[in-house]
């Protein structure tokens, strides 16, 4: 991302009407080159303005994407601010590279970092506005400092009994040179973190006023409707357009290299002028195919790959091992599903682009933008709305590319509203993956070895640096060619990666004839965190005690700087797998907001368990079997169980928590199945057409 952007335009971007503070902190990172250029005395990373009147917005440059993080982030700020939270809001900032994450040093919402990223930072920006604005009360008053206390945006002097609101110091506290260091509040001294106020999105979104990509409307705008091929790997070869052009409200049709557009005033015009056309296509990609795709990814498995962790002597020791446990675990194609279909609005000119979008990746659609457009960087805008999901796939540009194209071809603010077919055919897939699996137990019944090879996904999360203590341990990867596209989906490698390891662990665990518990528990003993959440899980779910015709299955994963284990009572009748009762324990450090982190592991759950037993991206020669809902098993309403969520307490600072639900879920249902019905099935979805897989 360009740092030239214009200050006035960067202020004016990120204002509120009215005077006031502006607060600018500093860079988490020690270099300010590639800041915008500023008066304040700090170089910005986000922006806290106070208005006269008392409100107080918060600007950020992480997307809601229904996860609550606005309202977690808020509240980070708001604490250390000591704020009114009634006072509060939230404005999505511009893509600048003052908004990366500090972990991840890119603006994007991914990898659970949004809070453990800025947790610092914002607490930092609000304690340093809060000292400003004590320090002019003071002034004010010619008392000291330490005799004044900030609460809920007023400065209160106990003393004479004077107090003043934030609105009327803010003029003149925005004068002052903001401290160098502050003291943070200990978790002892919060009074606003660790509760659940109000949701900052959800009044809008109750009211209908949200405004999402689809939502967006501009002067003059077209919206088009994409004829997408309708087999991966096909292009346009010829196009019959005349029927699509007599059409009501039918402007343009455009062709684009891999796609055919309709332009028209309104999106059902543009849909049937799109379902006029008459389209010739180029033969699709064969290779496309999961069968093919699954040889590959099984032989991959003999070649040589990249090593992420070796210890010990692998081989010596599995050779030595009294008891020896091989196996191959297998993971399909997923797509993300996400409720609302990917859309983008584009208005470009000669010298600007703006660009609406609901983006996880506002680095990448300013990339985007910019080079489609072939304009500097310093000339796009992105407007990040709010998104009906995400779960990975807003982290892709080809929806803004499509939209910039066609407005710089139309001359015109165009909309891009993909259908919901193409959302599925044209969706950038959690990857198919193929595991190969060994270990050993020495005389004592105790794991000696282990050995796993992973072919497909994008590295070995889940899998290397197991808190598990194994003396000797080899963990290789390797990623043939795909011959579809591919991309991140909720957890990422830490799902496929942690059913196959903690799949495999109960395997051994049954090979030793150890409580599956209990041999976990004998592996943990130098990971107390890791111990102390499985003995949570234990005595919350009353592991030893299953009901009359239920089994159990236990799984505990780390993941995002966060530890999760999970207890899945489920029972099996004639193949049918129904799963009665989830526990979750979590240990994800400080937790901000709990009734959104909560709703996190709950719907984190929701998720594994859909994948883990019904959903699966079936191609053949290029095309895919999942057009709609109705064709992509998900998860019903009647199919969720009951969901327990158990946090650990905890003073450390934040971990990951929006998708650190999922990778337990898999194995814990595997692992029940087998206690179930004595079968192991070491290849996802479990279920097919509703019944244990055979094979």
């Amino acid at each position: 991302m360009s740092p030239s952007l214009d200050r006035r335009a960067f202020l004016q971007s990120v204002a509120v009407g009215g005077a006031g503070l502006t607060l600018a902190f500093c860079s988490p990172r020690d270099s300010t080159g590639d800041l915008p250029p500023s008066d304040a005395p700090f170089a910005p990373d986000a922006f806290l303005r106070i208005a006269n009147d008392g409100s107080i917005t918060i600007v950020l440059g992480q997307s809601e994407l229904g996860q609550g993080i606005h309202t977690a982030l808020a509240m980070i700020v708001a604490e250390e601010l000591d704020a009114d939270w009634d006072r509060i809001k939230v404005q999505t900032g511009p893509a600048h590279p003052a908004y990366a994450n500090p972990l991840m040093q890119t603006q994007r919402t991914a990898w659970s970092a949004s809070v453990r990223g800025w947790w610092n930072t914002l607490r930092e920006t609000g304690a340093r506005a809060r000292a400003m604005l004590v320090a002019e009360a003071a002034a004010r008053w010619d008392v000291p400092t330490r005799e004044c206390q900030a609460l809920a945006s007023i400065v209160h002097h106990q003393a004479s009994n004077r107090q003043l609101t934030y609105g009327e110091l803010v003029d003149a506290a925005g004068s002052r040179k903001p401290p160098r260091r502050v003291r943070l509040k200990s978790p002892d001294e919060f009074r606003l973190i660790g509760t659940s106020p109000r949701r900052l999105d959800i009044p809008a979104k109750t009211d209908g006023s949200t405004v999402y990509g689809t939502d967006v409307q501009r002067p003059g705008m077209l919206t088009a409707s994409v004829a997408h091929p309708p087999a991966l790997g096909s292009e346009p070869t010829s196009v019959h357009d005349a029927k699509a052009r007599r059409l009501p409200g039918v402007r343009r049709v455009v062709q684009l290299p891999r796609a055919v557009a309709v332009l028209a005033d309104t999106w059902w015009e543009a849909e049937r002028g799109r379902q006029a056309l008459i389209v010739d296509w180029s033969s699709p990609n064969q290779t496309a195919d999961t069968d093919r795709m699954q040889t590959t990814l099984t032989e991959a498995l003999s070649t040589e790959g990249t090593v992420a962790q070796s210890k010990g002597r692998v081989a010596r020791a599995l050779d030595r091992a009294v008891h020896r446990l091989d196996a191959r675990y297998h993971t399909p194609y997923l797509a993300h599903a996400a409720m609302e279909p990917m859309s983008c609005v584009a208005d470009v000119r000669d010298d600007r682009c703006d660009v609406w979008v609901p983006t996880q990746n506002q680095a990448g659609a300013l990339e985007a933008a910019a080079r489609v457009a072939q304009l500097p960087h310093d000339r796009v805008a992105i407007h990040t709305t709010m998104a009906g999901g995400g779960f990975g796939r807003r982290l892709e540009q080809d929806f803004v590319e499509e939209a910039v194209a066609l407005s710089r071809m139309a001359g015109a603010p165009v909309k891009v509203v993909w259908t919901r077919e193409d959302d599925f055919l044209h969706d950038v897939f959690k990857p198919m993956t193929a595991h190969q699996i060994e270990g050993g137990l020495d005389g004592n019944g105790r794991l000696s070895a282990w050995r796993h090879q992973i072919a497909g996904g994008f590295g070995t999360d889940g899998a290397r640096d197991l808190a598990y203590d194994i003396p000797n341990v080899h963990v290789e990867h390797r990623r043939p060619a795909s011959a579809i596209r591919e991309g991140l989906w909720r957890s990422v490698d830490f799902s496929h990666n942690g059913f196959v390891a903690e799949s495999f662990i109960d395997e051994l665990a049954s090979l030793a004839e150890a409580d599956p518990y209990q041999f976990r528990r004998d592996l943990l003993a130098d990971a107390p965190r890791h111990r102390a959440v499985l003995d949570r899980l234990a005595e919350v779910s009353n592991w030893g005690a299953s009901e009359a015709g239920m089994a159990r299955g236990l799984a505990l994963t780390a993941s995002h700087g966060s530890v999760v284990g999970q207890v899945v009572d489920l029972s099996v009748i004639e193949g049918a797998v129904r799963v009665h009762r989830i526990v979750a324990v979590v240990d994800c450090g400080i937790v901000v907001h709990p009734d959104s982190a909560n709703a996190q592991i709950e719907g984190a759950i929701a998720m594994g368990l859909s994948a883990a037993l019904t959903e699966n991206v079936i191609l053949k020669h290029g095309q895919i079997d999942a057009g709609n809902f109705h064709r992509y098993q998900l998860l019903r309403f009647r199919e969720m169980p009951q969901v327990e969520v158990h946090f650990m307490p905890s003073r450390n600072a934040p971990g990951g928590i929006g998708e650190v639900g999922v990778p337990p879920v898999a194995p814990a249902v595997g692992n029940a199945i087998f206690q179930a019905t004595g079968r192991r099935i070491r290849r996802l979805p479990y279920l097919v057409e509703g019944r244990l897989r055979t094979s």
